[in-house]
């Protein structure tokens, strides 16, 4: 499943998040029940049509109702405001180890530009771990000859001038890799192999790859949950 498209989706009049509010608390509900008091009732199917050709919200039988991607748009709300709220997303972080290498990625835009860190990608609405895994791992150039096994909870917090630029909770999975040993890039970043011992020498790596390392070497499980200043 790919991530909701954002493009028709605009909740910034107070209409249409009461309307999705209301749907979210209460359930199907008529017309009547929606249209909040004192709106002419132009003005207040305009914003019906507007939620309906955004895919928010469907009516049958007389009956309005949020669709699917209208409850995942809804939980992002935060109920005692009624708007939508910044929240991080659910990460999966790979550990790739093949003999004495590791597989580190490095950024290539802001604000983790020119930072080694773990191969990460954000978890899709509907997914499973192994889905999101194997993308992650085929981002990579990574396909399919690997054994996958849980490693910790992560919950890492990148910081420039004490303030918070990027938020990556999630786990980190080992995956231990048997296949060629390939260089990728994205359009947000390059992944390459390295030799575990030169990993000190390369740049500035994140503590999710040292911190992940330490984990596997002492076989624990202990969650990584730590702030890393960017700068300096």
């Amino acid at each position: 499943m790919k991530d909701i498209p954002t493009t028709d989706i605009d909740l910034s009049h107070h209409i249409q998040r009461q309307i999705m509010m209301q749907l979210r608390q209460g359930g199907d509900q008529p017309y009547q029940a929606l249209k909040p008091d004192g709106v002419e009732g132009n003005a207040f199917n305009y914003h019906l049509r507007n939620l309906k050709k955004a895919d928010l919200i469907d009516s049958q039988d007389g009956m309005y109702a949020l669709t699917s991607t209208g409850h995942l748009v809804a939980d992002g709300f935060s109920s005692p405001v009624a708007r939508l709220m910044m929240r991080p997303y659910a990460h999966t972080s790979l550990l790739v180890t093949s003999g004495s290498k590791v597989l580190l990625y490095k950024a290539t835009r802001q604000p983790l530009k020119g930072i080694y860190c773990l191969p990460t990608g954000k978890m899709r609405y509907g997914d499973d771990l192994q889905t999101s895994i194997a993308r992650e791992a085929e981002r990579r150039e990574i396909y399919g000859d690997y054994v996958a096994t849980s490693l910790c909870l992560i919950n890492i917090r990148f910081l420039r001038d004490g303030q918070t630029v990027t938020h990556r909770p999630g786990y980190v999975w080992h995956l231990e890799y048997t296949g060629p040993l390939l260089p990728s890039e994205t359009q947000n970043g390059t992944a390459d192999w390295f030799e575990r011992a030169d990993i000190a020498t390369i740049g500035k790596v994140a503590p999710d790859v040292l911190q992940g390392l330490r984990r596997l070497d002492i076989d624990s499980h202990e969650p990584i949950d730590l702030e890393w200043e960017t700068t300096g």
